[in-house]
Protein backbone atom coordinates (compact mmCIF):
# COMPACT_ATOMS: atom_id res chain seq x y z
CA UNK A 1 0.00 0.00 0.00
CA UNK A 2 1.31 3.61 1.19
CA UNK A 3 4.31 2.27 3.47
CA UNK A 4 2.59 4.04 6.37
CA UNK A 5 1.92 1.85 9.41
CA UNK A 6 0.71 3.15 13.13
CA UNK A 7 0.63 1.27 16.13
CA UNK A 8 -3.02 0.63 18.12
CA UNK A 9 -5.02 -1.04 20.38
CA UNK A 10 -8.03 -2.26 20.66
CA UNK A 11 -10.57 -2.63 23.11
CA UNK A 12 -13.83 -4.56 22.96
CA UNK A 13 -15.96 -6.90 25.60
CA UNK A 14 -13.75 -9.48 25.52
CA UNK A 15 -10.74 -7.67 27.07
CA UNK A 16 -10.27 -7.84 30.68
CA UNK A 17 -10.56 -4.54 32.76
CA UNK A 18 -7.18 -5.00 33.86
CA UNK A 19 -5.83 -4.87 30.40
CA UNK A 20 -8.17 -2.25 29.28
CA UNK A 21 -6.02 0.12 32.24
CA UNK A 22 -3.03 -0.74 30.54
CA UNK A 23 -4.65 0.00 26.84
CA UNK A 24 -5.81 2.92 27.71
CA UNK A 25 -2.39 4.10 29.46
CA UNK A 26 -0.57 3.04 26.01
CA UNK A 27 -2.63 5.27 23.90
CA UNK A 28 -2.81 8.42 26.47
CA UNK A 29 1.17 8.15 26.74
CA UNK A 30 2.69 6.18 23.41
CA UNK A 31 3.22 8.75 20.71
CA UNK A 32 3.33 6.05 18.42
CA UNK A 33 0.29 4.50 19.66
CA UNK A 34 -2.79 6.85 17.55
CA UNK A 35 -4.98 4.73 16.81
CA UNK A 36 -7.40 2.92 19.06
CA UNK A 37 -10.35 0.47 18.04
CA UNK A 38 -13.12 0.76 20.22
CA UNK A 39 -16.62 -0.46 20.98
CA UNK A 40 -18.96 1.71 21.77
CA UNK A 41 -20.05 0.05 24.95
CA UNK A 42 -16.34 -0.57 25.96
CA UNK A 43 -15.33 3.15 25.26
CA UNK A 44 -18.14 4.21 27.46
CA UNK A 45 -16.91 2.51 30.52
CA UNK A 46 -15.15 5.56 32.40
CA UNK A 47 -12.14 4.90 30.06
CA UNK A 48 -10.01 8.31 28.81
CA UNK A 49 -8.83 8.97 25.56
CA UNK A 50 -7.48 12.52 25.98
CA UNK A 51 -5.32 12.07 23.80
CA UNK A 52 -7.71 11.80 20.59
CA UNK A 53 -7.94 14.37 17.91
CA UNK A 54 -10.32 12.52 16.16
CA UNK A 55 -12.83 9.64 17.35
CA UNK A 56 -14.44 7.43 14.14
CA UNK A 57 -17.37 5.35 15.23
CA UNK A 58 -18.14 1.90 12.86
CA UNK A 59 -20.70 1.14 14.16
CA UNK A 60 -23.97 2.36 16.03
CA UNK A 61 -25.97 1.81 19.27
CA UNK A 62 -29.72 2.37 19.65
CA UNK A 63 -29.31 4.15 23.02
CA UNK A 64 -27.84 7.92 21.94
CA UNK A 65 -26.78 8.02 25.82
CA UNK A 66 -24.23 5.00 24.91
CA UNK A 67 -22.99 6.96 21.69
CA UNK A 68 -22.52 10.25 23.95
CA UNK A 69 -20.84 8.34 26.63
CA UNK A 70 -18.26 7.22 24.52
CA UNK A 71 -17.77 10.71 22.70
CA UNK A 72 -17.02 12.53 25.92
CA UNK A 73 -14.46 9.98 26.79
CA UNK A 74 -12.15 11.89 24.46
CA UNK A 75 -13.81 15.63 26.05
CA UNK A 76 -12.75 14.51 29.46
CA UNK A 77 -10.50 16.65 31.73
CA UNK A 78 -7.22 17.50 30.27
CA UNK A 79 -8.30 17.47 26.65
CA UNK A 80 -6.14 20.44 25.83
CA UNK A 81 -7.43 20.41 21.87
CA UNK A 82 -10.18 19.78 19.78
CA UNK A 83 -11.35 16.38 19.03
CA UNK A 84 -13.22 15.74 15.28
CA UNK A 85 -16.23 13.24 15.70
CA UNK A 86 -17.55 11.01 12.94
CA UNK A 87 -19.79 8.20 12.07
CA UNK A 88 -19.15 5.55 8.91
CA UNK A 89 -22.70 5.10 8.16
CA UNK A 90 -23.02 2.85 4.82
CA UNK A 91 -25.38 3.92 2.75
CA UNK A 92 -28.33 1.19 1.88
CA UNK A 93 -27.88 -0.65 5.32
CA UNK A 94 -29.88 -0.65 8.56
CA UNK A 95 -27.18 2.01 9.70
CA UNK A 96 -29.16 4.58 7.70
CA UNK A 97 -32.39 3.77 9.41
CA UNK A 98 -30.43 3.83 12.36
CA UNK A 99 -29.11 7.18 11.84
CA UNK A 100 -32.33 8.82 11.41
CA UNK A 101 -33.57 7.13 14.42
CA UNK A 102 -31.15 8.38 16.69
CA UNK A 103 -31.78 11.91 15.60
CA UNK A 104 -35.50 11.54 16.16
CA UNK A 105 -34.40 10.38 19.49
CA UNK A 106 -32.03 12.68 20.56
CA UNK A 107 -33.12 16.03 18.20
CA UNK A 108 -36.78 15.44 17.35
CA UNK A 109 -36.10 15.72 13.97
CA UNK A 110 -33.70 14.15 11.67
CA UNK A 111 -30.93 17.02 11.64
CA UNK A 112 -27.84 15.31 10.46
CA UNK A 113 -27.79 14.88 6.64
CA UNK A 114 -25.60 11.94 5.33
CA UNK A 115 -22.91 13.35 3.10
CA UNK A 116 -23.15 11.61 -0.58
CA UNK A 117 -20.01 8.97 -1.04
CA UNK A 118 -18.17 9.31 -3.95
Amino acid sequence: MFGLQARYIRIDGSVPSAERIHLVHQFQNDPDTRVAILSIQAAGQGLTFTAAAHVVFAELYWDPGHIKQAEDRAHRIGQSSSVHIHYLIAKGTLDTLMWGMLNRKVWGRRAFHLLPSH
